[in-house]
C-alpha cells in the first residue's frame, strides 16, 4: 500500500510476508550467482511437496551494514551482507502473498531457511538494475 509518493521515493507499508532465504559466501560477484540458483531451484520445484512457487515483487534488498536501509528492487532478491564477514551474505526470495508458514512448501535444501517478515513502512526508491 502506497501511503506517500514523489518524484524520487514512494513511502509504503508492507503487510506480513514470507521470504525463502539462504545464506553464501564466496567473492561478490559470484555469490548472487550462487545464492539465485539455489532459491530457484526451491521455487521451481526442489521441495517436499514437488511445488512449483510463483516469483513475486517487490523485492527488497537489506545492507546490514547501513543500518536500516531497505530498498525495493525490480529483481526477485533480498540481500543481506553480514556485518563480521563481507565475504558472506543472505539473499531471499519473497513468497506468494497467500502462502502461509504452515501451506509453503518445505524446502529440500537444508541451505535454504523460510522466515516471517512482520509488517512495516518503508521508503522504496525504483532501481533499474544496471
Amino acid at each position: 500500500e502506497v501511503i506517500e509518493k514523489n518524484d524520487e521515493f514512494e513511502i509504503r507499508n508492507y503487510s506480513t510476508y514470507l521470504v525463502a532465504q539462504t545464506k553464501v559466501t564466496g567473492e561478490p560477484d559470484e555469490m548472487g550467482k550462487k545464492a539465485f540458483k539455489i532459491l530457484f531451484n526451491y521455487i521451481s520445484g526442489e521441495n517436499q511437496q514437488r511445488s512449483e512457487i510463483k516469483m513475486t515483487t517487490p523485492v527488497l534488498q537489506e545492507d546490514t551494514k547501513q543500518e536500516g536501509q531497505k530498498i525495493a528492487m525490480t529483481a526477485p532478491v533480498i540481500e543481506e551482507v553480514d556485518k563480521n564477514n563481507t565475504k558472506s551474505s543472505t539473499f531471499s526470495f519473497v513468497m506468494p502473498q497467500h502462502f502461509t508458514l504452515e501451506t509453503l512448501p518445505v524446502p529440500l535444501d537444508q541451505r535454504i531457511s523460510i522466515k516471517e517478515i512482520t509488517e512495516k513502512t518503508m521508503a522504496v526508491r525504483q532501481y533499474s538494475g544496471t
